[in-house]
């Protein structure tokens, strides 16, 4: 089919994902094209974090697997949000990818409670890494304190790949790299492909 060759000859870019139990990027096998973001509409960020990967058929991406790629040299790494068909005259001759950008590295915690003491207080509590990934930080509100006078909170929206076991026991802390900073957990759900949670940052 014409248009599947037209999409070929421009998707040259290899992409890699990320594998989070080895903690390494892994080729694919496939090859794409990282556009512009042009043809989905968002609610808040636009072409600010969203582009668009255009896949030939036979490059088909396993989602089961590629939450979290990147594509050819390109710094940034992003989160699949979408997969859609590309369809002409009934037969598929590609795929559209809707990519967000994910700057911020980090690490997932989650906090254990130990034993009980005769006070009924929780003590010997810790708290043990999870894993390390990828995600996104919007600040979307801010609350009022209520302990404290004209402070208020910025409540932030984390997002995760798709997948990922993320519940309110967990925080996270992000790579000192990439800006540091802890972030509670404190309400989980999904979103198209998406993992995300509402939160708040934690100390300073």
């Amino acid at each position: 089919m014409r248009l599947s060759r037209a999409i070929g000859k421009f998707a040259t870019s290899g992409i890699t994902r990320w594998n989070a139990s080895t903690s390494r990027w892994v080729d694919t096998g496939a090859t794409g094209s990282l556009l512009v973001f042009d043809r989905f509409v968002t609610e808040r960020t636009f072409g600010q974090k969203k582009r668009i990967l255009i896949v030939p058929w036979e490059k088909r991406l396993d989602l089961s697997t590629a939450t979290i790629i990147r594509v050819g040299d390109a710094f940034e790494t992003f989160l699949m949000e979408k997969e859609n068909s590309d369809v002409r005259f009934g037969s598929t001759y590609g795929y559209t990818y809707l990519l967000q950008e994910a700057p911020y590295r980090c690490t997932v915690r989650k906090a254990s409670v130990g034993t009980v003491n005769a006070a009924g207080v929780r003590v010997n509590n810790w708290v043990t890494d999870q894993f390390s990934t990828w995600i996104d930080i919007d600040r979307y509100a801010a609350a009022p304190s209520k302990r404290f006078e004209e402070t208020e909170f910025s409540l932030l929206t984390l997002t995760f790949a798709k997948g990922l076991a993320i519940d309110t026991d967990m925080h996270v802390e992000v790579d000192a790299a990439d800006g540091g900073g802890r972030y509670s957990i404190d309400e989980v759900y999904n979103t198209l492909s998406f993992t995300s949670a509402k939160g708040k940052r934690i100390g300073l």
